[in-house]
């Protein structure tokens, strides 16, 4: 959190990120319990065992900055098999430098020589949709994913949906499409409704699939806080 951290080299505040945890400590401390989740940005834990074979058109990735070229960026995706190049638009935003994780969206794939081309268009990103893909495995599963759904179940607390052909994965009641679902949500996701929904987090040992329709999060925009210190609800349950 200050100045000279080498985190705010790679992330800025605000910045949506997938992560892997690392491990959950139980902190007594003062008879309070507190659990201090333990996360890495590490892109090698993330794609471990991601090849180039896997990698299709539309994907959307997260990518360090390897280097700033002349006409783009070289990136690194942390496996040695493939890397990514980004070239510069014409009006840049955001000053992209070396060393950070931005997202990005693949547009082309040159298999000789191991590189994808990529974009940072918001909109393209936003809009991107994984296909179904031969020999896709549940390791390629990345959060941040979006992907046409169908509803398979309803749940007492969420929706059950089925992707990708062979994947099922779940949305809570915190992650349906309306922030605030009424007593009647339940009508709003009939049997084999299409969606479209986001990988939220994937449990490799339990292999479940948490997803979100949530607006916000569809659009890779962080979700706004509604309440705020202090409010007073008077007829809160």
């Amino acid at each position: 959190d200050n100045e000279g951290s080498v985190c705010a080299e790679v992330v800025h505040v605000g910045q949506l990120v997938p992560c892997m945890v690392l491990q959950v400590d139980d902190d007594k401390k003062e008879g309070k319990a507190h659990k201090r989740v333990w996360l890495s940005l590490r892109l090698s834990r993330m794609y471990k065992g991601l090849s180039l074979d896997a990698i299709q058109d539309g994907m959307v990735l997260t990518a360090q900055v390897k280097s700033v070229e002349d006409h783009g960026y070289i990136l690194y995706f942390g496996v040695s098999t493939f890397s990514g190049f980004m070239p510069k638009a014409g009006k840049e935003t955001v000053k992209i430098e070396s060393g950070q994780l931005i997202q990005c969206v693949v547009k082309g794939i040159d298999k000789a020589r191991s590189i994808i081309h990529l974009s940072s268009d918001e909109d393209l990103i936003s809009k991107s949709i994984i296909k179904d893909l031969k020999g896709l495995s549940i390791d390629h599963l990345i959060p941040g994913m979006m992907m046409s759904a169908r509803v398979h179940s309803v749940l007492e607390n969420g929706v059950m949906l089925s992707f990708l052909t062979y994947f099922t994965g779940t949305a809570d009641i915190f992650n349906l499409s309306s922030s605030f679902p009424s007593g009647n949500w339940k009508d709003d996701y009939s049997k084999n409704k299409k969606v479209n929904a986001r990988i939220l987090f994937v449990d490799p040992s339990t292999r479940a699939v948490g997803l979100t329709l949530n607006q916000h999060l569809l659009r890779l925009n962080v979700p706004p806080i509604n309440v705020k210190v202090g409010e007073i609800y008077d007829k809160s349950r």
